[in-house]
């Protein structure tokens, strides 16, 4: 089932000089919409303060929730905390122009600014590079303890790893250097 994504639409004549609150909620559907094989579920809400002046709408966005996603170590899905805190600043004219990565123009006849897809983007960006189970209070990983043993039992001893001699020359510039 796919998302009706018109639900994070904000009618810009309906804003009101000043600031403006809005709460959004994303679950599984709003990430199928999207159809990304990375992010196929999750459970967010973003807390949007829309600042409206007569140029320019400042919104300071909080993102927090959870995505369902594939452990990096295990391949187990496992649901991982994510959460973004940033401003986008919408000004409208009659020329779109690129100027940065927090900046999207619209023109100045339009109606309405749809966040679906700066919410999604804000999500996929904030997830860390490596994805893995978190440690439990002890300190050990949560992962799939097969699938830990699997790698442990195919991999190369420590003593029989034979050390990499670009390594070795690299250090030795750090020694020499002091």
């Amino acid at each position: 089932m796919q998302a009706n994504i018109s639900q994070y639409t904000v009618k810009i004549n309906d804003l009101s000089e000043g600031c403006n609150h809005f709460v959004f909620k994303m679950a599984d559907a709003f990430f199928q919409h999207f159809q990304n094989p990375e992010f196929t579920s999750g459970n967010f809400e973003a807390d949007i303060y829309m600042d409206k002046k007569s140029d320019l709408i400042v919104c300071d966005c909080s993102i927090t929730g959870t995505v369902n996603i594939v452990c990096d170590r295990c391949l187990d899905r496992f649901d991982l905390p994510v959460s973004y805190e940033g401003f986008l600043y919408i000004k409208s004219g009659k020329d779109q122009k690129e100027e940065g990565v927090d900046v999207m123009y619209i023109h100045e006849q339009e109606k309405e600014i749809n966040l679906a897809q700066y919410i999604y983007e804000s999500i996929c960006l904030s997830t860390p590079c490596k994805r893995a189970h978190p440690d439990d209070e002890n300190g050990f990983s949560t992962c799939n303890k097969d699938m830990l043993a699997k790698l442990e039992e195919h991999s190369p001893p420590e003593h029989n790893r034979e050390p990499d001699m670009r390594w070795s020359k690299l250090k030795n510039l750090i020694k020499n250097k002091n």
